[in-house]
């Protein structure tokens, strides 16, 4: 994986490395640019469109899977709009797997969160063969851990939409936060086919060997 591929040296250089099978990019509105750009907050300019993304990564030699981390609920509906009108029969033949991935729920530390969490899972599900990726804004500077009730309303999200019993939806969790109390998540997981992505934020220190081992042993494949 490749994470926050957000401008264009990067992401020439992601798709020829034979040794990258996905690309995770994140995605917002650029006020100056008036455009959709990849960019990773604070940024919001970057040399990358959306557009110039998704044409780059579907005409390559070698298909790589995409991540589109969405941080402005105001950008999904036209992204998808596009990669559905423009990207999508190319993605399919080429058996590109999309992701579309945004914090959809309140979490531990942040009470209140952006995006729409059922319009979001609709938006997603209009782009066939895309896998919602569903987490939950939190702080991971504070010393929380995800919850019961954070876990509940996944779940409610999910059933709320059929996704229960799919196998194609994610669970993103900030691995630090999900280790400290990893009951709630492994019970959201024993009641889905769901998948969970553990993941580490920009600025976050590098994650110990220690951890790492606790993840593997909290939540075994």
């Amino acid at each position: 994986w490749v994470h926050s591929c957000c401008d264009r040296a990067a992401l020439d250089a992601a798709l020829v490395d034979p040794a990258v099978t996905a690309i995770e990019t994140d995605v917002l509105w650029s006020p100056t640019q008036s455009a959709v750009v990849h960019a990773h907050p604070p940024a919001t300019t970057s040399d990358l469109a959306f557009d110039a993304f998704m044409d780059a990564a579907t005409a390559s030699p070698v298909a790589k899977h995409l991540k589109l981390d969405f941080k402005e609920p105001g950008v999904v509906a036209p992204c998808v709009a596009s990669l559905d009108a423009y990207y999508a029969r190319l993605l399919r033949s080429r058996k590109q797997t999309v992701w579309l991935n945004a914090d959809v729920l309140p979490g531990p530390g942040l009470p209140t969160c952006a995006f729409d969490a059922d319009d979001f899972v609709r938006t997603c599900r209009r782009l066939d063969g895309a896998i919602p990726s569903l987490g939950w804004r939190c702080d991971v500077g504070l010393a929380g851990a995800y919850s019961d009730e954070d876990a509940d309303a996944m779940l409610a999200l999910v059933r709320k939409h059929g996704l229960a019993t799919s196998p194609a939806v994610v669970f993103a969790a900030n691995l630090r936060i999900a280790v400290r109390d990893p009951r709630p998540l492994a019970r959201l997981l024993e009641r889905t086919n769901a998948e969970l992505l553990l993941w580490t934020g920009a600025g976050e220190p590098p994650v110990s060997e220690r951890v790492v081992e606790a993840a593997k042993r909290a939540f075994p494949e």
